[in-house]
């Protein structure tokens, strides 16, 4: 929930952008960091000979969530037994969750948080994998293909999983506070020792969604 405490009388209007290409896709990117104090948001891009993971990580709290998911979630992601045997949707939910425990374990009195989204493309195939709000749109002949779906709180499925861990959804907000039901990080809503780190009220588990051209 943004505070009058956390703007600035005058938004940060410099800009971090990139493009660059490989012989089989480009990619560009803008930053700004807007009306905040400070820039909580991080991004990667890891381009391949093959392909390229490309990743958004909307930080919320502070930065050190998507600031370590940007410089680390792919070496978690690669390193899994599912993306040797070339399951990389697996290989993207067991990612997901490995650095969220890792950060967990190693830096626990961390309070932040972030929405991840990330496409893998591997030849001519896309894997994206999306735990929270950030969005990713396939485009393709005058077609606009989701990718990912928002998940908020109140949707039925995210509604059940909160509840079951103990939570609950007040103001459309996870326990009264948080605006999306899945994240990295936000370790105050993973508390429930008897429910797997899968099912906590807020689920670094992300959805994944595969497209072959």
């Amino acid at each position: 929930m943004l505070r009058r405490a956390d703007v600035m009388q005058q938004p940060n209007v410099q800009k971090t952008s990139d493009f660059n290409e490989n012989a089989g896709l480009s990619y560009g990117f803008s930053c700004m960091q807007g009306w905040r104090r400070s820039m909580e948001d991080d991004h990667v891009v890891l381009l391949e000979e093959d392909g390229g993971f490309f990743g958004v990580f909307d930080g919320h709290s502070g930065s050190n969530v998507a600031r370590f998911c940007a410089g680390n979630l792919f070496d978690f992601v690669s390193r899994t037994a599912a993306f040797e045997e070339g399951n990389y949707i697996k290989a993207l939910y067991d990612g997901f969750l490995a650095i969220d425990k890792h950060i967990y374990a190693t830096f626990s009195n961390e309070r932040s948080g972030c929405a991840a989204i990330v496409l893998y493309v591997k030849e001519d195939d896309v894997y994206c994998g999306n735990a929270g709000d950030s969005r990713c749109v396939l485009c393709r002949d005058g077609e606009a293909l989701p990718l990912s779906i928002d998940h908020k709180p109140f949707l039925p499925g995210e509604l059940s999983r909160i509840e079951r861990a103990g939570g609950y959804v007040w103001n459309r907000r996870v326990n009264g506070a948080l605006a999306l039901s899945r994240a990295i990080g936000d370790f105050l809503f993973k508390c429930n020792t008897q429910v797997p780190w899968d099912q906590q009220a807020v689920t670094s588990a992300p959805r994944g969604a595969f497209y072959a051209s």
